[in-house]
């Protein structure tokens, strides 16, 4: 009952969330990529960047194929509109356009179930 409630359609801005998986040849460049990935979203007018909410990227694990990153931040239009999946396009082009920079490359997965 003491639960704070939230009203999901009132918010006026959406949440791009995505884990990355960059190849574990390329862990030497691991905080090119991360300094890459996080000043090219910076430059995004559109991505909320006050002290209560910061754009988050950070290498968050060594897996046995593949450097995981996980990206989180908040854009300031709401989500599910075209604005905002527009704005998830950039978010990607500009995630991999920092990564090629950087001198690394997406690692592809290592088996598949048929």
């Amino acid at each position: 009952m003491g639960q704070e409630l939230t009203n999901l359609s009132r918010q006026t801005w959406g949440q791009y969330k995505t884990e990355l998986r960059i190849r574990l040849e390329d862990m030497p460049r691991m905080e090119a990529v991360v300094a890459a990935i996080r000043a090219d979203l910076a430059a995004m007018p559109e991505v909320i960047q006050r002290p209560q909410r910061n754009l988050w990227v950070h290498w968050r694990g060594i897996g046995r194929d593949a450097c995981r990153v996980v990206v989180d931040l908040k854009l300031g239009v709401p989500g599910g509109g075209t604005l905002f999946y527009d704005l998830q396009e950039q978010c990607n082009v500009r995630i991999a356009r920092a990564v090629a920079a950087a001198g690394a490359d997406f690692a592809l997965p290592t088996s598949r179930r048929v």
